[in-house]
């Protein structure tokens, strides 16, 4: 059914009408939901508590409802909707306003994971140099103890390693560069 606030159907002994074409169909969807964008559909039907007596044909020998050519409905109870269709679309008002607000906060909290990988990233860069960052992207990664990279730090080749202070560190997960002489360290 298309009016607001109306259940009655044809098994409760109401007549239902369809919607007509043309210029009087847009008249009944104007006056059926006033101000919104509704479409009616071919399914779409009206019951016969929405037209006035004299929008019916009169003097019928078979005492069927028949609406006149021109009727147009005009009885609509939109002012006292039903407690539970509030409810109903308080509910659903509700669900959106969290389903929007979720949406929000995780685009917030994926713009600043991108900050963060992007940083990252800078990080990454400006600590290893282009042979190292292809064996972490490869995953080769060796476990050194800091007497032994404080040792590599201080070998004849510098430029293969990036200078840190690691007095603080524990054991840290350093990368072997590639090289044509692969010093092993004790």
């Amino acid at each position: 059914l298309a009016a607001i606030n109306c259940c009655n159907k044809s098994e409760k002994g109401y007549k239902l009408f369809r919607f007509p074409m043309g210029d009087r169909r847009t008249k009944w969807v104007l006056n059926v939901w006033p101000g919104n964008n509704w479409t009616s559909t071919e399914a779409s039907r009206l019951c016969e508590k929405h037209f006035e007596n004299s929008q019916f044909e009169s003097h019928r020998s078979d005492d069927w409802k028949k609406l006149k050519p021109n009727a147009i409905p005009t009885l609509f109870d939109v002012l006292n909707p039903p407690e539970d269709e509030l409810s109903r679309l308080r509910l659903e008002n509700e669900k959106l306003l969290r389903q929007l607000q979720t949406h929000e906060l995780l685009v917030i909290e994926n713009q600043k994971l991108r900050d963060q990988i992007n940083a990252m990233e800078k990080v990454r860069q400006s600590f290893l140099n282009d042979n190292q960052i292809k064996m972490l992207e490869q995953g080769q990664i060796f476990h050194w103890p800091n007497d032994s990279i404080v040792k590599a730090l201080n070998s004849d080749s510098p430029s293969q390693f990036t200078v840190i202070n690691i007095s603080e560190i524990p054991d840290i997960h350093c990368l072997h560069t590639v090289c044509d002489e692969y010093k092993t360290l004790p």
